[in-house]
């Protein structure tokens, strides 16, 4: 029973600053990202292994101990601690349509408030809104949502390259304020993910998505948008984007400003052909003098990441636009480039794969991934030779790409327990030896490890039989008899 003394606690009473730091308190504490995104902003093995990636990896949540009770308390308090939380936290909204998002999400790490699409549209209280969608025409990787939307396949025209629009994935999800640079520069490479992403989608960015209408017990955040907060919520969207075509800026911003900013955003990033290949050429020798076999990480990092950037320009509108100011020269020389790293990334992932005590599914997500690189490294000379690129690979490069991805293959297969995985190396592993031995037959290290694959194969073929034998001739259970 309370005494007859008691006094109700006065939260009003407070100061208003004091009571903006409680409010701080209860609704503002997100934790620090748990893991900061790869040096170089995507990690490309999730990618290149088409999304398989270790357990433990997901989309990464923003984690808080936010205590939303104080916004049921009374109209003025939900006033006051709303507004407080949506200028400290920044909502930030995105909604994509026919972008599977995810390949960019998984591998940055980008910390994610809401998933849930329901929970993302029921809150209003954005700072901003961007939405991104396919333009009409425009394909980004996998068209269709679900089977029940494919009934556009039997009436589509067969001169049609692109679904029609809205047809594909849909996300719609929330992010703090704090990760919008990463948002923006995770953005900026999605081309190396989605080719021609950066002319194939419209990015519309709203400033202030708060409701027209309001009730009494929101407040508006009008005047929240100054000039200077207007420049500082653009500046990440300017700083890292380049090259994408269909851009829009609307909501509380100066004219001016957004005009500046949409023509900043469309400029190419990549204009003179001299400059890129000096460019590529300094990042790939970056990776060459970290090169050490017994710690190959770092050097394996840096070529990631130049052919991370070899990737962005050539699936970009400037890829063209290079092609005709530097013409063959600068085609045969980026060929060259692309070529000899992705080779050199080979030699790098193969010493990682044999890193005593890796996990096994390390092992395999980095052979998925490199042996892919290396498949498409093979095809690199003939795609890049439509544009007027002269390069081609000479005997020693051809035996080493078909090693390198030989021994890829059988280590990956090893640390797998999938048959499916198994069978897949053994004839990848055989086939690329073979073309290997083809340009260099008296090489020791290339007899050797078609020796090593036979070896393998002849162990894979004997468990399979005992198991085979296992099933047939195993007695029935006395628990298991019918």
């Amino acid at each position: 029973m309370e005494s007859p003394n008691f006094q109700p606690f006065r939260f009003l009473d407070l100061p208003g600053e004091l009571r903006n730091h409680c409010y701080q308190a209860m609704l503002c504490s997100f934790d620090p990202p748990t893991s900061l995104p790869p040096k170089n902003g995507l990690m490309t093995e999730a990618y290149v292994s088409q999304g398989l990636a270790p357990a433990s990896q997901g989309i990464e949540p923003a984690r808080h101990t936010i205590d939303t009770t104080i916004l049921r308390t009374c109209k003025k308090i939900h006033r006051e601690a709303y507004d407080v939380m949506v200028k400290t936290n920044q909502f930030i909204r995105i909604q994509t349509m026919d972008i599977p998002i995810p390949l960019l999400l998984l591998p940055s790490k980008l910390p994610i408030v809401t998933m849930d699409r329901a929970h993302a549209d029921q809150f209003q209280g954005y700072i901003i809104v961007v939405k991104i969608e396919a333009i009409p025409g425009g394909w980004v990787d996998e068209p269709l949502d679900s089977d029940a939307d494919s009934d556009w396949e039997a009436e589509m025209d067969t001169y049609m390259h692109a679904p029609p629009a809205g047809t594909g994935p849909r996300f719609n999800f929330m992010i703090l304020g704090r990760d919008w640079d990463h948002f923006c520069g995770m953005l900026a490479q999605a081309d190396a993910f989605m080719e021609g992403f950066s002319y194939s989608v419209q990015v519309s960015v709203t400033l202030n998505a708060y409701p027209a209408k309001l009730p009494a017990w929101k407040a508006p955040v009008d005047s929240y948008f100054t000039p200077k907060t207007q420049e500082d919520l653009l500046a990440p969207f300017c700083m890292h984007i380049h090259g994408f075509e269909h851009v829009s800026i609307d909501g509380s911003v100066d004219r001016t400003l957004a005009k500046r900013t949409i023509d900043q955003v469309r400029k190419p990033q990549w204009t003179d052909p001299k400059v890129v290949i000096a460019d590529l050429e300094k990042s790939k020798a970056a990776g060459n003098s970290l090169w050490a076999p017994s710690n190959p990480a770092p050097a394996v990092e840096q070529w990631r990441a130049c052919i991370m950037e070899i990737r962005r320009i050539y699936s970009t509108a400037s890829f063209s636009l290079l092609i005709d100011k530097g013409g063959e020269e600068f085609c045969t020389k980026f060929t060259e480039i692309y070529f000899t790293t992705v080779l050199n990334l080979g030699q790098g992932a193969m010493r990682q794969m044999q890193t005593p005590g890796m996990a096994k599914m390390d092992v395999v997500t980095k052979g998925l991934a490199i042996t892919r690189e290396l498949t498409d490294a093979a095809l690199i000379p003939t795609r890049l030779a439509d544009y007027g690129s002269r390069f081609a690979p000479d005997q020693s490069q051809v035996a080493k790409l078909g090693y390198r991805r030989a021994v890829c293959w059988r280590l990956l297969g090893q640390a797998s327990d999938s048959r499916e995985i198994n069978e897949e190396a053994i004839d990848s592993a055989l086939v690329s030896i073979d073309h290997a031995a083809a340009f260099q037959p008296n090489d020791a290290s290339i007899k050797r490890e078609r020796e090593a694959i036979m070896r393998w194969e002849s162990e894979l073929v004997d468990r399979w039989a005992r198991e085979v034998e296992f099933e047939v001739y195993m007695p029935e259970l006395p628990w298991e008899a019918h």
